[in-house]
């Protein structure tokens, strides 16, 4: 449901959108199937640049003159919450071993993702969607369960220690 819900949110605020971030890495972005081949055009051109989890970003936000090029001002979004688990203790990005990773819906905010991308609490804290509306249409709801609240403060006392 957070997923149809964030897909339609997103189509309200700008229905020509390029990229949802609603967790971390590639697996974490959301894009339409009529930009896929422009972006892997893109991943080839420039991997031996940067990494490929750099890249996605640097191509939907923008950050290079051939991205900002082919984005032509259309709206990037970054979700409240992490939608997907990871399940691998390799990163691709680094040769040790990975830190304890988000779990699903904790908050997708920076650090764990580049701030072009993170979801901006403060900016709109009645959305669930970064950037919003000053007053959206309908609020945002709160996909946290009990469940989920106790699983987040067990993991923060963990990381306290």
């Amino acid at each position: 449901m957070a997923t149809l819900s964030l897909l339609e949110r997103a189509k309200s605020y700008d229905p020509d959108w390029i990229a949802i971030r609603a967790s971390f890495g590639m697996n974490g972005i959301f894009m339409k199937s009529t930009d896929l081949r422009f972006f892997s055009d893109y991943l080839i051109e420039h991997q031996a640049r940067r990494p490929p989890d750099h890249l996605v970003v640097e191509w939907f936000a923008g950050e290079s003159k051939q991205s900002a090029a082919y984005k032509r001002g259309r709206k990037h979004f970054g979700f409240r919450y992490n939608l997907f688990d990871h399940l691998g203790h390799t990163s691709t990005l680094r040769k040790e071993k990975a830190k304890e990773m988000p779990i699903c819906f904790e908050m997708l905010t920076r650090p764990i993702v580049f701030e072009v991308e993170a979801f901006n609490p403060r900016a709109c804290p009645k959305d669930d969607l970064w950037p919003c509306p000053q007053n959206p249409v309908v609020e945002r709801i709160d996909w946290v369960t009990e469940g989920m609240k106790k699983a987040l403060a067990e993991k923060a006392q963990r990381m306290r220690h």
